[in-house]
């Protein structure tokens, strides 16, 4: 997936992160007298300022009764709920001590040659992994790990878990999984059993081990984990990746005296796919005889390529679920097994449903499992709209139970099982709330619980009691309050609420507040923006440049009603010079509904070209813009949709594309073929959306970025565009940063990419 990783002046800050806060009381977190805002105080690596602070990491714990942990400066506390104290009323809602954070630091501490500090940072990271508190934590301290628990001492697994990759306890803390140079072990945790479940690992055989596209593309970035225990931890489903068919990519690194470089096997668009087989392990007399070799649950091959999307363990009758698509990504089925039921040889689970597309699937959200074997799945099919389906356990029955009125964008089921609570916005606009529905009835009303506008992020206690809500509007940062998820007489969210931690803008002049509105194409389709301009004296006679923002990348919008930090910032900066800002989602990226993505099947930037001319097409038509100093700049897909958009239009006076895709080609196969297809049945989409055939018609001042060791859009994207625009004769600037990946993290080499950024656009946009 392209956006992920983005440099720190084209970040789009989401405003439901969650960090330490300054100050264990609810009140601002920011310190210090209000500063001059400047790009020095916004990005300097030793000389910026938090101008708009951050909120504390929360953390939910007990199903039963629960509470609500917050952490500070690597302590976790607890803060006191049922108190109902109106909003702003902050001084008398202290933070308390959670003695069984104490008590795990205790413990931990007490192992030889572990010290205090140590034991304090190992505890504070595994909090989260807690359901309850009692529960046995893994913590690690450097090459040591240990479980613990409040009412236990720590125990040592080993001082030796260097080599040791992908860890995980089971939920009953009996047996740790992990992975050694791509074969999968188990050890018991209080015999020191241990069980090598595999033996064939090799660089291009992985056992519970994911390879970069499918830790990339369908699992999610950094995690590399591919085995999950069941909840009663006697069984572990495995996935066993080969990657043998893949290509290697080698990447260059200018970091060592003579050179290096790093070897990924990447699976471009049209390769070999790497091979994913699901197998389930039975774990049930592991302590006593030799586990029994696996069974198999599905495979992929060369003549029958799939693509494993999700596997989990139901809940409740222990079965485990699993989600396949076809390489093309145009169909999806879900399947579920019970284990205890295999016998030897090929398995074949239960079909519960099988979803076609007319354009594509996306990898599914894990469902929610309801206590009578069936299960909640979220899914965009057939309506073109993410709704809640209820689904039988054999299969037999699919229901909607989320009102056709919400595209979901992620759900919660109530403990009860008889409400969920739905994020998403019911007017399709750039707002997110939540929202209560009943479960026995399709197209049920829809109740807000957080009923001011703006954004809202919110995690909802495991007893379904209270919920926590980050909110934040473009022109305030986010606050976060506690809220009560009962509805009383009226049908209206309760009306109080308790302010856990707030901030606030610690700039010396009040900043402008940025206009949310809608840009209409000539089809009709409304495209979401987000304005942000100088001050006008008189739009008769006043001219500014304008900086258009894009991304561009199916169903990854970038225009929200959400605060948007250091970018909003910055974008503050340009007005107060006179340039600016305007931030638009083509009608693919802002993806309400689903359905309006599928026009780009197959010749992706073209159609998200056109919406964004419309965008320009409007900026002409305000009396106060210079239509003759536009400028465009995007990441990754933005910086494809950039070098698009100033290849195939003459609107653009200068434009900064960081981290671009410029064939389609060169991408990984399992994005570029959802939205592409293959490139052997679409030879004409792939040339014709090719960049590296446009560069002869580049118009306006260009710099491109990128990173040296980008091993997810590899640089070569960039100096190949160089090559195709040194041909044409077309000048350029171009900036690599030696040892960056697909963002600039280094602080040094990111305030040299922001200084060089911002004087670019004051050059070209003639705004010195």
């Amino acid at each position: 997936m392209l956006l992920t990783f983005l440099p720190s002046n084209f970040s789009f800050v989401s405003c439901a992160n969650a960090y330490p806060p300054a100050n264990p009381t609810p009140q601002t977190e920011q310190s210090g007298e209000p500063q001059v805002l400047t790009l020095e105080r916004l990005y300097h690596p030793d000389k910026k300022f938090d101008f708009d602070g951050k909120l504390p990491m929360s953390h939910w714990i007990g199903k039963q009764t629960s509470k609500l942990l917050l952490k500070k400066d690597n302590t976790w506390k607890q803060f006191p709920l049922g108190k109902s104290v109106v909003k702003g009323d902050s001084a008398s809602q202290p933070w308390q001590t959670w003695p069984a954070f104490d008590q795990l630091c205790k413990n931990v501490s007490s192992l030889a040659n572990v010290d205090a500090k140590a034991a304090t940072r190992s505890v504070a990271r595994a909090v989260p992994m807690m359901q309850e508190e009692s529960d046995t934590i893994l913590v690690r301290i450097g090459d040591t790990l240990a479980t613990v628990s409040s009412e236990t001492p720590a125990r040592i697994l080993t001082r030796d878990a260097g080599s040791w990759e992908n860890v995980k306890l089971d939920s009953q803390a009996r047996r740790i999984g992990y992975t050694i140079d791509g074969d999968l072990y188990v050890t018991d945790v209080r015999t020191h059993l241990t069980r090598r479940l595999t033996d064939d690992g090799l660089d291009t055989l992985l056992d519970g081990e994911l390879d970069w596209i499918y830790q990339e593309e369908i699992f999610g970035r950094g995690n590399f984990r591919a085995f999950w225990f069941s909840p009663d931890g006697n069984w572990l489903a495995m996935l066993r990746i080969d990657t043998s068919g893949v290509q290697p990519y080698v990447l260059s690194s200018s970091r060592a005296d003579r050179g290096n470089g790093s070897t990924t096997r990447y699976s471009k668009s049209g390769d070999p796919i790497p091979h994913a087989s699901l197998y389930v392990w039975d774990l049930r007399r592991f302590d006593s005889e030799p586990v029994p070799a696996p069974k198999l649950m599905v495979e992929s091959t060369s003549d029958l390529e799939q693509i494993v999307t999700g596997v989990w363990w139901h809940a409740h009758d222990g079965s485990l679920v699993f989600s396949v698509s076809d390489r093309k990504q145009t169909y999806r089925m879900l399947s579920k097994a019970d284990p205890a039921a295999l016998e030897n040889g090929l398995v074949l689970p239960r079909l519960l449903l099988r979803e076609e597309s007319p354009a594509w699937v996306e990898p599914p959200a894990a469902p929610a499992w309801l206590a009578d074997g069936g299960l909640l799945w979220r899914s965009e099919l057939p309506s073109g709209k993410y709704r809640v389906y209820r689904i039988s356990g054999d299969g037999s029955s699919m229901v909607p139970v989320s009102p056709s009125s919400l595209n979901v964008r992620d759900f919660t089921l109530s403990p009860s099982e008889d409400k969920l609570w739905l994020v998403g916005d019911r007017d399709g606009g750039v707002d997110q709330h939540l929202y209560q529905c009943k479960l026995d009835q399709a197209n049920s009303e829809l109740i807000s619980l957080t009923g001011e506008s703006g954004w809202h992020s919110t995690d909802i206690s495991p007893d379904g009691r209270w919920l926590v809500d980050r909110q934040s509007d473009p022109s305030t940062p986010p606050s976060m309050v506690l809220r009560p998820t009962r509805i009383p007489d009226g049908d209206s969210p309760e009306t109080t609420e308790t302010l856990i931690s707030e901030t606030r803008l610690m700039t010396q002049s009040p900043l402008r507040s940025p206009e949310l509105l809608t840009i209409t194409t000539d089809d009709s389709v409304q495209l979401p923006a987000l304005l942000v301009k100088p001050d006008l004296e008189s739009e008769d006679s006043q001219k500014f440049p304008v900086v258009v923002e894009v991304y561009g990348g199916p169903g990854t919008p970038i225009v929200s009603s959400r605060f948007a930090g250091r970018q909003a910032l910055y974008r503050e900066l340009l007005a107060r010079r006179g340039i600016a800002t305007l931030v638009v989602d083509n009608r693919s990226s802002s993806g309400t509904p689903v359905s309006a993505m599928w026009s780009i099947r197959g010749r992706m930037g073209e159609v998200e070209f056109r919406d964004v001319m419309s965008a320009v097409v409007w900026l002409k038509s305000q009396p106060w813009v210079d239509a003759d100093r536009i400028a465009i700049r995007g990441w990754s897909f933005g910086g494809f949709l950039t070098l698009y958009s100033m290849t195939h239009s003459d609107a653009f006076v200068a434009g900064i594309a960081g981290g671009s895709v410029t064939d389609w080609h060169e991408y990984d196969s399992f994005y570029t073929e959802r939205y592409m297809g293959l490139p052997s049945e679409n030879k004409h989409g792939y040339e014709t959306t090719s960049l590296i055939s446009a560069a002869k018609n580049l118009s306006g001042r260009l710099l491109m970025i990128h990173g040296e060791v980008d091993d997810n859009v590899h640089p070569a994207n960039t100096l190949r565009m160089a090559k195709a625009l040194q041909k044409a004769h077309k000048p350029f600037q171009m900036m690599i940063y030696p040892g960056a990946a697909h963002s600039v993290s280094d602080p040094h080499q990111s305030w040299h990419m922001v200084q060089m950024t911002d004087q670019f656009l004051l050059d070209a946009l003639d705004a010195n």
